[in-house]
C-alpha cells in the first residue's frame, strides 16, 4: 500500500472501531442531537466511500449497510445525500 493510502485507510479504520461498538437505539434527533446526528453519519459516509470506492446510490443503500444505527429524521424531514458536498443532509419530505 503507498503511504497515502495508508494516511487514509488507518484513520478511518480506527474511526470504525469506535463505532462498530456503539449499541444505542435509533431515535429521532432533534436540535444538537440532530447535527451530532449528521456529524455521525457523515464520518460513516466517509468510511463508505472509502470501502466501497463510489458514492451510495442513495441514503437507503447507505443505511442499509453502515456499522452504527441510523436515527430517524424529524418529523416531515428526510435524509439524503448531497453527492456534491459528500454529506448526509435533512430536506423536506
Amino acid at each position: 500500500m503507498s503511504n497515502v493510502t495508508l494516511k487514509i485507510v488507518l484513520p478511518l479504520c480506527g474511526c470504525l472501531c469506535v463505532f462498530a461498538g456503539c449499541g444505542k437505539e435509533a431515535a429521532t434527533p432533534t436540535g444538537a442531537n440532530l447535527d451530532a446526528g449528521l456529524e455521525d453519519m457523515n464520518r460513516e459516509l466517509r468510511m463508505w466511500v472509502v470501502r466501497h470506492q463510489r458514492v451510495p446510490a442513495s441514503f437507503e443503500e447507505f443505511s442499509g449497510s453502515v456499522q452504527s444505527p441510523v436515527p430517524a429524521p424529524p418529523p416531515g424531514k428526510k435524509f439524503t445525500i448531497n453527492s456534491k458536498q459528500m454529506k448526509v443532509v435533512v430536506v423536506s419530505r
